[in-house]
């Protein structure tokens, strides 16, 4: 789902004044972009956002300025939320000035109760333990304690403050609910944390320790209960010398004993430049570090995962990066997914089924300026509401309350759907991924279009999550477009794009280039005085960071591609790759590639496209094949492959034919990635050979073939069974009837 709220305010002139950075090395202590003044917005009220903020997968409920939260504030910080007894749901959002306390129990209408203040600074956290709330603050102050007892009836009392365990100052605050332990982070040179039991006294709590070997930027505290680690009592410390920012990294730490904390392990990964943030993944397997420091220049967002399942020795996996040029912040995972504030691409979610291959899936963008490295927008979220509303705090624009629609279905396909498909008896097999709610294995369908209109047939499972669909008999020759559909167990239906292939029984070669040497190709355009973004043919040897391929398509392990090496080595100007001449004279011709493109990484994502032109006069007039992007599913960094009829193109046969590839980065700070590979020039032969389902052999499938599959039903007789699965069963019964009356 993609929505598109409409602006009706911008961001205003109040510029934001605060005191001087509470620690070295944090640009936030720098002057940011003035704060928005003016009105928000609520669903219950109808009428449109008070922003143009772009979604998928989240839909914005309703929006509070800073103006609704404190008018004497000019920023927002961090946020955290509250479920009372009752199951009513709370927001408490920090600003510059104090804390502010929202109902959010109807996401759609909001409901402001209280503001406290507290010391003036740009940073405040807080957090929660049972019927309490603590804010820490680098203005001073300690910690306000927070009595929410009756919150339901909208008293909030004024805080008492604890301000033992040293200088006042905090930069963070976690509580480990489990153990009922707080834990201060930072606040000044060098300070790790600082240790606060809550059990005895939750509004007055007793200071019982520290631990002080390396400044602590932020912390996550979880108590084992089960395997080597029952019963110790873990922090994952975003830490580094020097107040975070020499050997920057994660400090694993055992706090079990307040008076005997140790370090673990110490771990540091590779172009570390200050550990910020990080959240364990549900399973505690793996660490999602947001380093804030290090994007800018080739380096896009990114999170380190780091796997520590043994605390002892914990291990580098991978810089993971959307492609998006934000700086990374405050991270929280939760069943599935990742919640990450990303200052000015705003909220995005990541799927972390699969640590090591993460894919965002939803995002709502709080600051629709740009996404530039720059420390305005979303500061923080909170995903845990049992509603599943979740709430995020922006910087200029205040609290955002949301809630997800994150249930998909993906399809991908075990291996490349190949250039032509038979007239009778094709097979199309593909895979499903369920996201949320599963999807409903007797509702996927393959819809195919051979010319006369689009069909649905149904597919069978074949495995777990994998389908097989026999299509009756196709057209031939023609140009068949395969569409993969399913229905979740709550009847959403979700489709796969559109892939394209050629109906043919046989399908002889005139040309092929799987570019591993020099076959008349010319490089055009002016790009190609710009070395480091013109095509290039050879070995990717890029590391994918900004859209580029990190292989070929077709295994051969060269290809054509623009701007081949690491970093951004990308395409400015007009790229141009241009075929030699093909013959086309056979009027069943057709022209066959993979192709890469790349335009959603950079400041400036989905604004340039690829062009694929041909020619059938040697480069006097060109017309238009397909156009990729500028903001489609193809334009996203992933291989596909093509297939298209030369004579939908050229009107009349001939031997002077060129195809070109044209590649167009219009915008100074855009990126762009693009590549081909596996070129091919095919005629089509139709006539089909014999019939898996026709099972006597005598050239049409009809009732005895039906006999004799049923006669074999249960068993493993090779002659029945038609899909070679092992078993003669329902599968077998489908492929038959899905090309019953067919002759070869």
């Amino acid at each position: 789902m993609f929505n598109r709220l409409l602006v009706v305010a911008g961001v205003g002139a109040v510029a934001l004044s605060f005191p001087a950075p509470a620690h070295e090395n944090d640009p936030k202590g720098q002057d940011m972009t003035p704060c928005y003044r003016g009105p928000g917005w609520r669903e219950a009220d109808g009428g449109l956002a008070g922003g143009q903020f772009q979604s998928s997968g989240l839909t914005l409920r309703s929006w509070m300025p800073i103006d609704e939260l404190n008018s004497a504030s000019n920023a927002c910080n961090d946020c955290w939320g509250y479920v009372s007894s009752s199951g009513r749901e709370y927001a408490m959002i920090g600003t510059n000035r104090g804390t502010a306390f929202v109902e959010v129990t109807n996401p759609a209408n909001p409901q402001w109760l209280q503001f406290h203040t507290g010391p003036t600074s740009t940073w405040r956290d807080i957090k929660i333990f049972d019927q309490c709330a603590y804010a820490v603050s680098e203005g001073g102050g300690g910690i306000q304690c927070f009595d929410l007892s009756n919150i339901d009836s909208g008293s909030i009392p004024s805080p008492s403050s604890v301000t033992s365990g040293g200088t006042a100052t905090t930069h963070n605050v976690a509580i480990n609910e489990e153990s009922g332990y707080l834990y201060r982070c930072g606040g000044g040179s060098n300070i790790g944390l600082r240790v606060y039991d809550l059990n005895d006294e939750p509004l007055n709590p007793s200071f019982v320790g520290e631990w002080l070997e390396r400044y602590v930027h932020d912390v996550q505290v979880v108590s084992y209960t089960e395997g080597p680690y029952a019963g110790r009592e873990i922090a994952f410390c975003c830490a580094g010398f020097n107040n975070g920012s020499t050997e920057t990294g994660l400090d694993i730490v055992d706090v079990t004993d307040k008076s005997n904390m140790f370090l673990v392990r110490r771990f540091t990964y590779p172009n570390g430049a200050y550990s910020h943030q990080g959240w364990l993944t549900p399973d505690r397997k793996f660490f999602l570090l947001g380093d804030e420091l290090d994007e800018g220049g080739a380096v896009p967002t990114s999170v380190i995962v780091i796997n520590v399942e043994a605390i002892t020795n914990p291990y580098y996996v991978q810089h993971w990066t959307n492609g998006n040029a934000a700086i990374t912040h405050n991270v929280y995972t939760i069943g599935d997914f990742a919640y990450m504030a990303n200052y000015t691409s705003g909220l995005r979610v990541f799927d972390i089924r699969d640590p090591r291959n993460m894919v965002e899936v939803g995002y709502l963008d709080t600051y629709p300026e740009s996404d530039s490295v720059a420390f305005d927008g979303l500061w923080s979220t909170w995903p845990y509401y049992p509603s599943g509303t979740i709430i995020g705090s922006d910087i200029q624009r205040g609290l955002f309350v949301m809630t997800p629609d994150l249930a998909n279905i993906n399809f991908s396909l075990p291996s490349p759907l190949p250039t032509t498909i038979p007239s009778l008896g094709a097979q199309i097999e593909f895979d499903l991924d369920s996201l949320v709610v599963a999807a409903d294995p007797t509702q996927v369908f393959v819809t195919f279009d051979d010319g006369s209109g689009p069909v649905d047939q149904l597919a069978v499972p074949i495995s777990e999550n994998r389908f097989r669909a026999t299509l009756p008999a196709l057209n031939c020759p023609a140009s068949v477009q395969l569409v993969f559909s399913a229905r979740n167990l709550e009847g959403d239906l979700f489709s796969s794009i559109a892939y394209q292939t050629i109906v043919a029984d046989e399908f002889p070669t005139i040309f092929s280039d799987d570019f591993q040497s020099e076959q008349g190709w010319k490089i055009l355009g002016s790009a190609q005085t710009v070395v480091s973004g013109m095509w290039m043919r050879g070995p990717p040897i890029g590391n994918g960071d900004w859209g580029d391929p990190t292989t070929d398509a077709d295994g051969s392990g060269r290809c054509f591609l623009t701007g081949n090496g690491p970093g951004v080595l990308e395409v400015d100007g007009e790229a141009i790759l241009m075929s030699p001449v093909i013959d086309s004279s056979e009027p069943e011709t057709y022209v066959s590639y993979a192709r890469w493109f790349a335009n959603d990484f950079g400041p400036w994502p989905n604004q340039d496209s690829m062009y694929v032109e041909i020619s059938g006069d040697d480069q006097a007039t060109w017309t238009l094949v397909e156009q990729i992007g500028p903001d489609d599913e193809a334009s996203s960094g992933q291989w596909f492959m093509r297939t298209f009829r030369i004579a939908d193109y050229v009107t009349s046969a001939t031997d002077e034919v060129r195809v070109r590839f044209r590649v167009e980065d219009i915008l100074a700070d855009s990126v762009v990635e693009a590549a081909v590979d596996a070129f091919s020039v095919e005629t089509i032969i139709c006539g089909a050979g014999p019939l898996p389902a026709d099972l006597n052999g005598d050239g049409s499938i009809d009732g005895a073939d039906m006999t004799i599959l049923l006669g074999a039903w249960g068993t493993n007789d090779p002659l029945a069974d038609i899909n070679q699965d092992g078993i003669v069963s329902g599968p077998d019964l489908t492929e038959l009837l899905a090309t019953w009356g067919a002759t070869p």
